[in-house]
């Protein structure tokens, strides 16, 4: 039996101080339902690791790339992979 001054009460509100990746999804496939917080990490993001900008535009070649490095990552034992150059 859980202790109802321990367990957490689940917070139905949306968070639109605070980023998330749907949202931020949302943003670069060129969506509204997103906030400037997520529009902001999007962004930042997108400086960061430049592919990210043709993934979502392009999601056949992206979707392989990603199923392929979750693959190499979950293999046992993990495997280090290196990809020089992300264009499709």
């Amino acid at each position: 039996m859980t202790d109802p001054r321990t367990t957490p009460v689940p917070d139905d509100r949306v968070r639109s101080d605070v980023a998330h990746n749907a949202r931020v999804w949302n943003h670069w496939l060129g969506g509204t339902d997103n906030y400037p917080v997520d529009r902001a990490v999007g962004d930042r993001v997108t400086v960061l690791y430049t592919f990210t900008v043709d993934g979502p535009g392009q999601p056949l070649p992206y979707t392989g790339l990603v199923a392929f490095y979750t693959v190499a990552e979950l293999s046992s034992p993990p495997k280090r992979i290196g990809i020089a150059v992300l264009t499709a």
